[in-house]
């Protein structure tokens, strides 16, 4: 927070370029994907039928979270990166699957991409697709299909807000840049996650 309170006025060119997570306010370090942000306005206000040990509050993504992050011994984050161009970014998260006391048993790269588009307080983010790139999954038995997955975000979220009354336009999102220098961004979610990312080129 004193490190925001000292930003300077944004200037939008400076969040291109490749950004390495060096911090996270939210236990599961995938949340840093904006692909979780659309994913938690498609759900608000919607409350978990039954509470998780560990979720944070009532809502049902906090929920979901939660049992993601409870399996949190089978699986290890790698790096998080984000790269971010004059219209474009590229969420990449490293998840590799581990059980305890175990080597790693496979790989995979999570990519969410989105249009972006500057504002006065960051970039608002239009969800394309998320998919599986670089998986080693797909090389283990009956693993084959995480060769290829990909979902179409945008579309998909449209579909389930019609279909079940959720929030609309899900899909659009705000990184909100609180503090940019050349080395360091501090940006928010809409819902108050924080992340700190460090520029790696």
């Amino acid at each position: 927070a004193e490190l925001e309170a000292l930003a300077p006025p944004l200037d939008t060119s400076k969040l291109e370029g490749v950004w390495s997570l060096v911090y996270s306010s939210e236990p599961g370090l995938y949340r840093s994907s904006p692909f979780f942000w659309g994913f938690s306005r498609l759900l608000d206000g919607k409350a978990s039928p039954a509470p998780v040990p560990g979720a944070k509050n009532a809502d049902l993504a906090e929920n979901v979270y939660a049992v993601t992050d409870a399996l949190g011994p089978f699986y290890q984050i790698g790096d998080a990166t984000q790269t971010i161009s004059a219209d474009y970014f590229v969420s990449e998260v490293e998840l590799s699957i581990q059980p305890p006391g175990l080597p790693a048993v496979g790989r995979s790269i999570m990519t969410s991409s989105a249009r972006a588009t500057p504002t006065a307080a960051g970039l608002e983010l239009e969800l394309e697709k998320t998919e599986v790139r670089d998986s080693t999954l797909s090389q283990l038995p009956g693993l084959g299909f995480f060769a290829d997955i990909a979902f179409p975000t945008k579309n998909a979220f449209d579909a389930l807000s019609n279909l079940l009354s959720l929030t609309p336009d899900a899909a659009t999102v705000q990184l909100l840049a609180t503090y940019v220098s050349d080395a360091v961004r501090v940006t928010r979610t809409e819902g108050g996650a924080l992340f700190v990312h460090e520029r790696s080129f």
